[in-house]
């Protein structure tokens, strides 16, 4: 038998509807406060002292295109073949070994490349399921259609579907197009997932590193359902021409731990 409440919301021991409510409330605000009062501290997992090995996986391939490259701590070199015949192939790039983690950070340098064609990014939520032969990945990319290099596109992948989703970008042309000028490189670029939120951030190299709340070097993008899950992180290189390449160096990944 389940026992009603008595009516009268004056009897002791009973407080009332909008008592009740105002302890949710309460509630809920004590909660997010102690959120707010934590923050996503990063703990190193690759950098320029750790092995450079590195696993590729094809996001897209023209035909038997591929890609070579040349490694070495903190740095790498990603080359078209020049036997390859398109531009469309796209690769991620993921340290061997890496932990499993959900939210998480990956920054580079992009030191030198043949031609503004050159795709680089960052990758996040790299998953592989082995049973399934799955494949996602979250990738945060260099716009190279009209040359608007300074746009940061945020996608995600997955192997069950078709293509690519577009989820939206982060504009950086105050730092990379100041005064309507391509910046030259070397550019640094980190991008990192806290929940469904995809932070970019940018600067010159020589700059001061930006917070990622700095309104003229940071934007940040939401993930659909979906997309939160333990995984790993990375980097990724596109739309090489036959015998173009490109250079990162200041490789680093890095998990987040709220505290």
């Amino acid at each position: 038998m389940r026992l009603l409440p008595p009516r009268s919301s004056s009897t002791l021991g009973s407080p009332s509807r909008t008592a009740s409510r105002g302890l949710r409330v309460v509630g809920i605000v004590a909660l997010s406060l102690l959120v707010a009062a934590c923050e996503w501290v990063p703990v190193r997992t690759f950098d320029e002292t750790s092995q450079p090995a590195f696993t590729f996986h094809h996001l897209t391939r023209d035909g038997a295109d591929g890609y070579l490259t040349s490694a070495s701590k903190g740095h790498l070199k990603v080359s078209a073949a020049t036997t390859n015949t398109g531009t469309n192939t796209r690769t991620l790039i993921v340290p061997a070994g890496q932990p499993l983690s959900t939210e998480q950070q990956s920054c580079a340098t992009w030191e030198a490349q043949t031609g503004v064609n050159t795709q680089q990014g960052l990758a996040l939520r790299v998953r592989h399921d082995d049973a399934e032969g799955r494949w996602r990945a979250v990738t945060v990319t260099k716009n190279v259609m009209w040359g608007a290099n300074w746009q940061f596109n945020v996608l995600t992948w997955d192997s069950r579907q078709t293509g690519w989703q577009m989820h939206g970008s982060v504009n950086l042309a105050p730092v990379f197009w100041p005064d309507q000028q391509l910046a030259p490189l070397p550019w640094r670029i980190c991008a990192r997932v806290e929940g469904d939120l995809v932070r970019v951030k940018g600067w010159r190299v020589g700059q001061p590193e930006p917070s990622w709340d700095d309104p003229g070097h940071s934007g940040s993008v939401r993930l659909p359902a979906g997309w939160i899950y333990p995984s790993t992180a990375g980097w990724y290189v596109g739309h090489l021409a036959p015998g173009g390449s490109t250079t990162m160096s200041g490789l680093v990944l890095d998990r987040l731990e709220l505290r």
